[in-house]
């Protein structure tokens, strides 16, 4: 846990370095937005600990895993609830053109870091070229999931609500009760293992503060935080057995999105003329 903890302090020593001021904001105005967000994030963790009355690795788990908890927690609540209930636009959920760049050195910067931990650790002669790539492939659509609820729904409310440092921490644990029914159970010591989730959690959460951008933690920073720990536990041969649910995984995490921004879209250019050159001018300066 040790070079984790070091990341995550230097993390959110970088938040404080950065935006300064800004960083040490603390206030009380929680609003109905903030506690949809945490409710969210809470049927997550009581969706994932219902894996553990049906069997991890059942067909009902994986359908809690998938259709539950990717589709309709983790993917259609952020996106619906962001467009239909606040009003608000891709921007609200961390997805920014303006600024993207920065965000994206980030990620590559970050995920190569991490990446050289990989390439000459200890776990990586274990595991062929396939199943590294299939491993992949399972594990970045869990990332979406995570992107999407603990990101941009979760971390940009709570921030709103309370200030940049209880999002980062307040976030980190939301995110840490995800894993209760999916990797907690791999753990030797669960305690243990929540503890480091926490942790990991308190990393990626202080390098999203930082620019507040969805690009900033995937693909490539994500994939290696990942690929780290399920190395280091050894699972690249489990997370590949069902490779199907992957395939649906990717269709529902990408399909959702780009139906409901549809929807998203027709309502926008239906509005009057007026209406929709102020939520143009919104949206510009989210972005």
């Amino acid at each position: 846990m040790t070079p984790v903890l070091v990341m995550a302090l230097l993390g959110f020593a970088a938040v404080l370095a950065t935006r300064r001021r800004d960083a040490l904001v603390v206030r009380f105005t929680p609003d109905r937005h903030t506690w949809t967000a945490i409710a969210t994030c809470a049927a997550v963790a009581a969706a994932s600990a219902s894996i553990l009355l049906v069997g991890p690795g059942s067909s009902a788990a994986r359908a809690i895993h998938v259709l539950v908890i990717y589709a309709l927690l983790g993917c259609a609540v952020p996106w619906g609830y962001t467009l239909f209930v606040e009003g608000g636009s891709p921007a609200d959920l961390g997805l920014r053109r303006q600024g993207s760049m920065p965000a994206l050195a980030i990620n590559l910067a970050m995920g190569a870091l991490l990446g050289l931990g990989i390439v000459f650790g200890p776990d990586l002669d274990r595991v062929s070229a396939r199943d590294l790539a299939a491993a992949s492939f399972t594990l970045l659509v869990g990332g979406l999931f995570e992107l999407y609820l603990y990101y941009g729904f979760t971390h940009l409310r709570l921030e709103r609500a309370f200030g940049p440092i209880p999002a980062i921490f307040g976030t980190a644990a939301l995110y840490s009760l995800w894993h209760i029914g999916t990797e907690l159970p791999l753990h030797d010591d669960p305690w243990r293992g929540l503890l480091f989730l926490f942790v990991v959690g308190v990393l990626y959460q202080s390098i999203f503060s930082l620019t507040r951008r969805l690009i900033s933690i995937w693909p490539f920073f994500f994939l290696a935080g990942v690929l780290t720990d399920f190395l280091r536990l050894g699972l690249p041969d489990r997370v590949t057995r069902h490779l199907g649910w992957a395939v649906a995984g990717w269709i529902l995490m990408l399909g959702i999105p780009a139906v409901l921004y549809a929807f998203w879209r027709c309502a926008i250019n239906r509005r009057p003329p007026g209406r929709r050159s102020a939520s143009r001018s919104e949206r510009g300066a989210a972005g």
